[in-house]
């Protein structure tokens, strides 16, 4: 603006230019975290998942971040319940259950369920 002096305008831009480096900085890791989140979504890995969202303890502003915390809540809920229904279901030879429970774990569930290498 012509109506600063020149020392006032410099030093306006300097502080322009340090925020700007912070914002890209900031977003540069809000990025790095995003896809540490999808990495371990796409391991189906409800550990990792756990302790990434942990780590960057991300808003609920983004979708992406709400459904990550779905399935890690729906996963942690699948390795309580899963063990003992695919031992029932191998000790009572019930194989259409079997098939289905395998069947909802390789879709969409965690990947490290106890039973599931037997019940395969």
């Amino acid at each position: 603006s012509p109506s600063l002096k020149a020392a006032d305008r410099h030093n306006l831009e300097v502080e322009m230019a340090a925020r700007l480096v912070s914002a890209r900085t900031l977003h540069s890791r809000w990025q790095s975290g995003l896809e540490e989140v999808r990495a371990a979504r796409e391991a189906r890995d409800p550990d990792l998942l756990g302790s990434v969202l942990a780590r960057w303890d991300f808003a609920d502003d983004d979708d992406e971040i709400v459904k990550a915390r779905v399935d890690l809540r729906r996963w942690q809920a699948l390795i309580q319940a899963i063990p003992p229904l695919l031992k029932e279901c191998l000790q009572n030879r019930d194989i259409d259950r079997l098939r289905a429970a395998v069947q909802e774990l390789e879709e969409d569930g965690p990947a490290n369920v106890e039973g599931l290498d037997a019940a395969n």
